[in-house]
């Protein structure tokens, strides 16, 4: 458990870095677009639908957010050891809760816009 910090830090790096270079990438594939005299808003459009940033950082911020929970929630149990799977099953049982919301999240806000 003492790895864990590291671990989890690792991760979110690679995630937002992740994040940040698809954002720059469809921002000059865009404007590469527009240069080149392409300004069909059909293809504009669908290629800003493919990957929604904000969507995105809301489910990473969901699943980071309950599994932090978790580590928490897993830190005050007495018998947590790291032989027993109860650890394991309490953070997934935290990840599930956070992927749940993420869902009903985005449920919701689609059938407000639609």
């Amino acid at each position: 458990m003492d790895h864990i910090e590291s671990i989890t830090i690792s991760i979110s790096l690679f995630i937002i870095t992740a994040i940040v270079v698809i954002a720059i990438l469809n921002f000059i594939l865009k404007n590469r677009l527009i240069n080149s005299g392409l300004t069909n808003p059909e293809i504009l459009n669908s290629l800003g639908q493919s990957f929604n940033h904000k969507i995105a950082v809301l489910k990473w911020g969901l699943i980071l957010f309950f599994g932090g929970i978790g580590l928490v929630v897993i830190n005050y149990i007495p018998d947590a050891q790291v032989d027993s799977p109860l650890p394991y099953g309490i953070e997934m049982i935290f990840i599930a809760a956070g992927f749940l919301s993420y869902y009903f999240l985005v449920r919701k806000s689609e059938k407000d816009q639609g």
